[in-house]
């Protein structure tokens, strides 16, 4: 049964964190601009939080329904781009390289979540924990057919 509702942090947290993840990205977008890396990785790396930033805004405005599930799977992806470079690292080079553009995400992402699971209840929090799940279901579902293709 899916879950129904998921309380939604108050509409200032979810600002906030919106502007967080666009000046984030501005910020990104600038200084990826003056370097030399490859145009996939600059692009990738501001567009990702200017979308999430753009999301919160959009739900922490228009006062949706949505917004605690917007709130959720922003916070998901925002903490997966932190433990998957990291589970990877550690797995196949035997060293975990954290930078701050980590610990930035993963504190929005902390911002984020917690007014939804703090205080626990059980029932409150069974819509939250289901959201998260499903997100990491797709992405895990999204990266193994993509592996699957790669090898062919």
């Amino acid at each position: 049964m899916a879950a129904r509702f998921v309380r939604a942090p108050n509409k200032p947290v979810l600002i906030a964190a919106g502007i967080a993840l666009l000046l984030l990205a501005a910020f990104r977008a600038r200084m990826m601009a003056t370097s030399q890396l490859p145009m996939p990785l600059v692009v990738g790396s501001f567009t990702r939080d200017a979308i999430f930033g753009a999301a919160l805004l959009f739900a922490a405005l228009r006062k949706s329904q949505f917004a605690g599930a917007a709130a959720i799977i922003v916070a998901t992806f925002l903490t997966l781009g932190v433990v998957a470079p990291i589970a990877f690292d550690s797995v196949a080079f035997e060293s975990v390289h954290q930078t701050r553009w980590m610990a930035i995400d993963l504190a929005i992402a902390t911002i984020v979540i917690a007014p939804s699971l703090f205080p626990w209840s059980g029932s409150a929090n069974k819509p939250v924990l289901f959201w998260i799940g499903l997100t990491i279901g797709a992405t895990a579902l999204l990266l193994l057919t993509a592996a699957v293709l790669a090898r062919l």
